[in-house]
């Protein structure tokens, strides 16, 4: 990977006016090994921590506090009215539950359904301003100009197609009481089981729980929200008069924003919600080309600020992670990788090296790229799945099958990070055709069981 630029190597070449050159070109190489080195140390420190350390117990809540629920769907009348109904069937208060529903744009009976189901529903018709960001900001604002709304002091945000464990606003009601702002969940995928895509799709967010969501609480750092399933504070909603975060991500923006401006988020694993996942590459692709180009908008917009706040903030490391967080890491590698090539390519011209050793060097290093990724992505897969068994209904078979293809599933970012910057991008619904999913029945029966269990996991 280096060239040796010892004086004695120099005059054997018979080229020391390209020593300084050369030790350039060596120094910002180390520094991009050292940066590649550290995200991979601090992948392997999460891991750690995910197998070593138990569920976080909370204290139990003094009070029930009162919270609104935001639903914001585009044709969504097949599914939203189970979320809906597994809200109200909670174990809850049900007069400390409220609804509201935003029918973005929508050709079906959407509303009907929401509102025959017991949600408030606010329609909404625009087709220039598109997506879940613009539809949350008109939502919010219309439930915030009601003074009826005035007593809800947190509010939830679901996808349509999502459902809730019985105890979930029990057990993020715990976390609320206890201080914090801003709080994702645990998700649970509705059809790991289905085909190889739903099933590695699954593992992503089964890895985000355990190695990210989980090892950032036990090593006191903040982590992010993932797009549902979380509540934010009715005072940060006031404070925001809106919903401002527009970009294709708005969910990884408003999480940087948090660390910009020291709000911890916080996780409680033992609040499950279900969430379905695509079923075709095509549909995966699409939703992935999206946070792809979201990931890039967050980068450009908040990348100065969270590399201030790494010095100044008073959640460092957070600010830290969620720079690495935003920036496109595969992206960046090919980028480099094309660099060295032409560095390479440059030094073979003017004799500094041969062709063989260029050729060498390069091809080297795309392997340790490349099997860095598939190393460490299996390995992930490994722990998310041992650590998220007893939640994934699925045979050993199909268990391990995508552990060994989570890797295949993973590399594809790489094209799409690097397709997102030259297409446009547009927010479009994910159709929801799956038939093999767990219903609201079949929760309530695994309620059951998991609520006896759960005091016995996290002593």
């Amino acid at each position: 990977m280096f060239f040796d630029t010892s004086e004695k190597a120099i005059q054997l070449l018979d080229l020391r006016k390209y020593k300084i050159e050369l030790e350039i070109f060596n120094i910002i190489n180390l520094i991009v090994v050292a940066f590649f080195i550290i995200i991979f140390l601090m992948q392997h420190v999460h891991a750690i921590v995910a197998i070593f350390t138990k569920k976080k117990k909370w204290d139990e809540a003094k009070i029930e506090h009162n919270f609104g629920v935001l639903i914001c769907g585009r044709n969504e009348e097949n599914v939203i009215s189970k979320l809906i109904d597994s809200i109200f069937s909670s174990d809850y208060d049900k007069n400390k539950l409220h609804v509201f529903v935003c029918a973005d744009n929508c050709t079906d009976n959407t509303a009907a359904v929401a509102r025959k189901a017991g949600a408030i529903v606010y329609e909404r018709f625009n087709n220039e301003l598109v997506g879940k960001s613009y539809a949350m900001d008109f939502l919010i604002k219309k439930i915030m100009s009601n003074p009826s709304n005035n007593n809800i002091e947190c509010f939830f945000v679901f996808d349509s197609d999502n459902l809730v464990s019985t105890n979930y606003f029990k057990e993020m009601n715990k976390v609320f009481d206890a201080g914090y702002e801003v709080s994702t969940s645990y998700r649970q995928s509705k059809n790991f089981d289905t085909n190889w895509i739903s099933g590695c799709s699954s593992l992503t967010f089964f890895r985000e729980c355990s190695i990210v969501h989980h090892s950032r609480q036990k090593l006191g750092l903040g982590t992010y929200v993932s797009g549902t399933g979380y509540f934010i504070s009715r005072r940060i909603i006031e404070s925001l008069n809106g919903w401002n975060f527009n970009t294709m991500t708005e969910d990884i923006e408003f999480s940087a924003w948090c660390a910009i401006n020291n709000i911890k988020i916080s996780y409680n694993e033992n609040a499950i919600f279900y969430d379905e996942q695509p079923e075709k590459l095509k549909v995966a692709n699409t939703q992935r080309l999206r946070w792809c180009k979201g990931t890039h908008q967050c980068c450009y917009k908040y990348h100065w600020a969270l590399l201030k706040g790494i010095f100044r903030s008073k959640m460092k490391l957070t600010c830290f992670e969620l720079l690495v967080h935003v920036t496109p890491f595969p992206l960046l590698s090919v980028i480099w990788m094309i660099i060295y090539l032409i560095g390479l390519g440059i030094f073979n011209l003017v004799g500094i090296i041969n062709i063989n050793d260029f050729l060498q060097q390069f091809f080297n290093n795309c392997f340790s790229f490349f099997f860095g990724i598939l190393v460490v992505s299996q390995i992930q897969a490994l722990i998310a799945t041992i650590k998220n068994n007893s939640n994934i209904n699925a045979s050993i078979y199909k268990k391990v099958l995508y552990i060994f293809l989570f890797p295949v599933y993973v590399s594809m970012y790489i094209y799409l990070s690097l397709k997102a910057l030259f297409v446009k991008v547009k927010w479009k619904p994910i159709p929801h055709v799956s038939t093999n999913v767990v219903t609201l029945k079949e929760i309530n029966k695994l309620d059951k069981t998991r609520c006896k269990s759960i005091n016995t996991e996290i002593k």
